[in-house]
This record gives structure tokens, C-alpha cells and sequence, in this order.
């Protein structure tokens, strides 16, 4: 079902029908399926419904966060950087991007790096951010602005001790099967 709800999305092999595809995206969130409730949540806070409710998307991903789909988690994490359907709360936002960075999903590790390095959430931690930098580095660009900043920062010293625990950090990732 979720399937056939990406394929009315897209317009892959039929035409574009974004009613054919909510129903079947609602139909796959109702069965409880991970990937169909991701992307119904997808399509509540993008307007695809004919109306935009942060509230309900977060409420979707919550439940296929609980099935381990990363991106939801990360999804979370926004929307609580934000305060999009939830309360703006930097610690519920990092406890999220942290349980979709363990799933191994770059775009959370490097909202991790962002989390440290800016102190949102969490104490200003330098070593910490490069470390989470580099686990997303090789797989998202979203990190590299800042990853330059924070080596000159660090220095050579600084950037073998964030090496060393990047390396502590990669035994705790189990990647998830739900991704983007």
C-alpha cells in the first residue's frame, strides 16, 4: 500500500494523483506500517492533504520512530528544534536526532555535530561535534561548512581526540531498514 502511494506521488508508471496517493499512504499508516506512517506524516505537514497539521505528522512519526524508522526520528528532531507541532524543546530534539543517528543516518549525525558544536540541548562541546561530523561527513554534505570552522578550531590535537571517539561513537550505530 505504501508502495502504491509513492507511485501516485511520483507519477512512477501511472499518473500523478495526490488523492489515490493519500489514501493509500492512509491506508498503509492504519495497518501500522513504519514507511506508511512516515510518509502520511510527510504528507500532513507538506499540505498534501489539503491543509497542513504539524500536529498529526508529528503524532505518525512518533509511531514509526517507535518502529525504528530514522528518518521519522529525524523528523522528530526537527520538529522539536523548531517547535512544529510540538513544543520547542532543544533536549527532546537532540534525544531524537541521537536515537536516528544510532539507526546510522547522516543528516541526524551531522544535526548531532550541530547540537555539540552550537551547545543547543547539551553543553558547547567541540570534540564531540568534529567526531559527529565526521561519521556523516562521507555520506552528506551538511556538515561541511561547519566541519571547517571547527577544525581550525580544534587543531591537529583536537582532531585525533574527535577521530578516536568517532570511532566509540560508530559501535553504538545499528542501521535501521527504514530510511529515505
Amino acid at each position: 500500500m505504501n508502495s502504491l502511494g509513492w507511485r501516485y506521488g511520483q507519477g512512477e508508471g501511472v499518473q500523478v494523483d495526490r488523492a489515490e496517493a493519500n489514501r493509500w499512504y492512509a491506508q498503509s499508516a492504519a495497518l501500522g506500517n513504519a514507511e506508511g506512517l512516515y510518509n502520511y506524516g510527510v504528507r500532513h505537514v507538506n499540505g498534501d492533504l489539503g491543509r497542513i497539521d504539524p500536529v498529526e505528522a508529528c503524532r505518525l512519526w512518533h509511531q514509526a520512530a517507535a518502529k525504528n524508522h530514522a528518518c521519522a526520528m529525524g523528523n522528530l528532531c526537527i520538529s522539536f528544534m523548531h517547535g512544529n507541532g510540538v513544543p520547542q524543546d532543544y533536549a527532546q530534539a537532540r534525544a531524537w536526532a541521537l536515537r536516528s543517528a544510532n539507526t546510522d543516518e547522516p543528516r541526524a549525525m551531522a544535526l548531532m555535530g550541530n547540537f555539540y558544536h552550537q551547545g543547543l540541548g547539551t553543553p558547547v562541546d567541540k570534540i564531540e561535534a568534529m567526531a559527529w561530523y565526521m561519521l556523516s561527513i562521507d555520506r552528506t554534505p551538511d556538515a561541511a561548512p561547519a566541519m571547517r570552522v571547527l577544525m581550525r578550531e580544534i587543531g591537529p590535537a583536537g582532531l585525533a581526540r574527535a577521530q578516536a571517539r568517532a570511532s566509540e561513537l560508530r559501535k553504538d550505530i545499528r542501521p535501521s531498514t527504514h530510511h529515505d
